[in-house]
């Protein structure tokens, strides 16, 4: 149980402030994208996520799934709104809202190969995540294993993270596999990224000030600043099921509809 409620605090969403993935995005990740790709992002709603990623484990990107194709990535996710297991997400869902996105092409040496990736994680659709981050565990999976697994099916090795005698996979460890190709990507300056949460800081300083001031009790400060995070993270909720929900605007939906229509006469 214990291992499951750390998760559910990672992924408390935070407001912030930023631009989400724009329709212009979509389109060049949609008119490159190949069926076996491995699609990497961080999400800016999360900063726990991204502090704790690049803290502990020095990645920039905290999620990977697999592209199937037909407009649709395999993922092994923790929570809302697919109950922690892995699941099939459309591609316009995945991509939405305050995301930075990384693209990479694994190094296949055929089409068989790519075949056996798309058919490992297919296999795998409903098997629970793992919130142990247990390798040997083969009756649970997270996201970066779920991916290494599957391109290692056809022999691509994805290097190991090692931290405190436990070993496991970033998702930033899909970049350093040899000959692989990076289809698409965004640069990510960390710091910058935990400037969108500055409501966050801000208000734990205009707190501590006014502590040290005397004008306000300690009591009232605390129902003050308890209030301000809830308030953070309502905006968070509001802007993560709201970008989840609506994934695009009109606009964007028909761009998508062109890029998935031109990528099916690829992919037959």
């Amino acid at each position: 149980m214990g291992s499951q409620i750390f998760p559910l605090i990672l992924d408390i969403p935070f407001f912030c402030f930023g631009k989400k993935i724009s329709p212009c995005q979509l389109h060049n990740i949609m008119e490159r994208i190949q069926p076996g790709d491995i699609i990497l992002y961080t999400d800016k709603n999360f900063p726990i996520w991204q502090l704790i990623m690049k803290v502990l484990g020095e990645s920039n990107y905290n999620h990977a799934g697999i592209y199937e194709g037909n407009g649709y990535v395999i993922e092994a996710t923790t929570g809302y709104p697919n109950n922690s297991r892995v699941v099939r997400t459309d591609i316009g869902t995945f991509l939405s809202g305050y995301k930075s996105v990384c693209v990479l092409r694994p190094p296949y040496e055929s089409n068989t190969d790519r075949l056996d990736s798309l058919n490992f994680v297919k296999g795998q659709l409903g098997k629970p995540y793992d919130f142990q981050l247990d390798l040997a565990d083969e009756n649970s999976v997270y996201c970066t294993e779920l991916v290494a697994k599957a391109i290692g099916e056809c022999g691509i090795v994805t290097p190991l993270f090692t931290f405190r005698k436990r070993s496991f996979y970033r998702p930033d460890d899909f970049q350093e596999i040899e000959k692989i190709d990076t289809i698409y990507g965004e640069p990510i300056i960390f710091w910058t990224e935990m400037v969108r949460h500055i409501l966050a800081p801000v208000g734990f300083v205009i707190t501590y000030a006014f502590l040290h001031s005397g004008v306000f009790s300690p009591g009232t400060l605390s129902i003050y600043c308890f209030g301000g995070l809830l308030l953070n993270i309502l905006g968070g909720w509001i802007q993560y099921i709201g970008a989840r929900k609506k994934s695009f605007t009109k606009t964007t939906v028909e761009i998508s509809e062109k890029s998935i229509a031109l990528l099916l006469k690829v992919e037959q």
